[in-house]
């Protein structure tokens, strides 16, 4: 169940193929949640974005290789301006977060 309060919060679209959608998004928020993959191909643009724009990123990738190209290219900047990159935020714990979750779930269910 989703909270009906959640039905409140807008969603911003934006295109990673544009610059100007991906900073106009980043302006308005705090932190942008990506899981846009492959990022190697589609994630760049929009880390650059948040770092120009000093919003927080958090992604779901688990591909390493880009991850340091953008620590590379984007870490010192954030640093600068006092916000975070955090990629792989759930990456490889959420499979295993959710299967204890639906297993106590059941458990809990079983119970009289």
């Amino acid at each position: 169940r989703v909270n009906e309060e959640a039905n409140d919060i807008p969603t911003i679209l934006a295109d990673t193929g544009d610059m100007a959608s991906l900073r106009d998004m980043c302006k308005r928020t705090k932190v942008v949640v990506s899981t846009v993959g492959p990022f190697l191909k589609y994630g760049t643009p929009l880390v650059q974005a948040c770092v120009e724009c000093a919003t927080d990123y958090c992604d779901s990738t688990g591909e390493t290789t880009w991850i340091r190209r953008i620590m590379d290219d984007f870490e010192d900047k954030a640093r600068e301006k006092g916000i975070r990159i955090v990629p792989s935020c759930g990456y490889d714990s959420l499979p295993s977060d959710f299967g204890v979750y639906q297993l106590v779930k059941g458990i809990r269910q079983d119970q009289p």
